[in-house]
């Protein structure tokens, strides 16, 4: 539960290798805050913000929805804000690689 509210916590989970979950809750979760799976958050997580689920060693991939969208730049504990600071943008893909096509015609 919250401890500052009645407010069940809630996040987004999509796919089974997820290592990441959006909260949900309004105006976020504070520390402390403890989801029906045990998990507890070690800082304040902002709605729409990615707590880690499990730690995340530096370098490790970070994956949300089934993707990798990035990498740790230093250890994540266990129900941190993984906030754009923490996190390396994988490498886009080159034009040739990308699954955009163009038909060529006008």
């Amino acid at each position: 539960m919250n401890p500052k509210t009645d407010e069940q916590p809630l996040y987004i989970k999509v796919h089974e290798h997820d290592n990441v979950a959006i909260v949900v809750n309004s105006l976020g979760l504070p520390a402390g805050t403890q989801f029906a799976d045990g998990l507890t958050l070690t800082e304040h997580v902002p709605q729409g913000h990615k707590v880690a689920l499990s730690a995340i060693n530096q370098g490790a991939e970070i994956v949300r929805y089934g993707e990798v969208i990035g990498y740790a730049l230093r250890d994540i504990a266990q129900g941190s804000w993984i906030d754009e600071s923490l996190v390396a943008l994988p490498e886009a893909p080159s034009a040739g690689e990308s699954a955009v096509s163009h038909s060529g015609s006008a």
